[in-house]
């Protein structure tokens, strides 16, 4: 005869409920009574049997394992449907913040192109500005050295023949002689004439003047004029002479 067979049988027995067969019996069997756990104490969160709820439990809120079963099953069901809501939400915004991360990714790269784009063709284009203003200026400054040269030249030969003059005319001073001296002297009015052509008043501007700015053309007046004076006062060599005009031409070119 099976364990089922009083439960068929019996009147009494038919209105038990059974339940699945249990591995360990041990648990269902309070330890302190030796009775079977039939009741649940609310208060305490534990299965109890009757001789614990007229013990320990006397005061506390108790149901049958049944309608504690159903009850807690059911508050179950709820939580973990809304962790499910939960985690479904959760997922939404995991997958939006990667969508988000991602558009922000890919914005900082269309940034960065044209950021290197902007970038690379303005430095194209200094670049190629600096070459143009290297060419423009190292154009003028060949023209400029060119006409200047032709200056210097022109006024190196200016220096001789005043030296040539001049030394023609010291050697009239020799002489004690009045009449002499008188007859053989050049005009004093031609002599003249001569000294106006080193006068920086009357000089003419060189071929290059139109290249350097007002400030410039100030300097170089004022540097004309020191050279004159340098002329005059002095007995220099032409070497010394054509040193003073390469350092006229050299300031001008700073200046200009």
């Amino acid at each position: 005869m099976t364990d089922l067979e009083p439960h068929q049988r019996v009147v009494s027995l038919k209105k038990h409920k059974l339940i699945d067969p249990v591995s360990n019996l041990k648990d269902r069997v309070c330890q302190k009574h030796d009775k079977l756990l039939e009741l649940f104490c609310c208060t305490d969160q534990v299965c109890i049997c009757f001789m614990c709820l007229k013990d320990d439990h006397v005061t506390h809120e108790t149901a049958p394992l049944e309608r504690a079963f159903r009850e807690k099953k059911a508050w179950l069901e709820n939580v973990t449907s809304e962790m499910k809501e939960m985690e479904k939400t959760k997922s939404r915004h995991v997958k939006e913040a990667k969508h988000s991360a991602q558009q922000s990714k890919e914005e900082s790269e269309r940034e960065l192109a044209d950021i290197v784009e902007v970038l690379g063709a303005l430095v194209s284009s200094l670049l190629k500005r600096q070459d143009e203003l290297i060419k423009l200026i190292q154009k003028k400054h060949k023209e400029v050295e060119k006409q200047a040269e032709s200056h210097i030249a022109q006024l190196e030969e200016e220096v001789v023949e005043l030296r040539r003059k001049r030394s023609e005319l010291t050697q009239y001073l020799q002489t004690e002689d009045h009449l002499h001296f008188l007859q053989s002297c050049p005009s004093l009015q031609h002599h003249a004439l001569n000294e106006d052509l080193f006068d920086p008043l009357s000089l003419s501007a060189p071929p290059f003047i139109h290249c350097l700015s007002k400030m410039s053309l100030q300097i170089y007046v004022e540097m004309v004029k020191n050279l004159t004076l340098y002329i005059r006062q002095s007995h220099k060599s032409t070497a010394a002479i054509k040193k003073k005009v390469k350092h006229l031409y050299i300031q001008i070119i700073i200046f200009s």
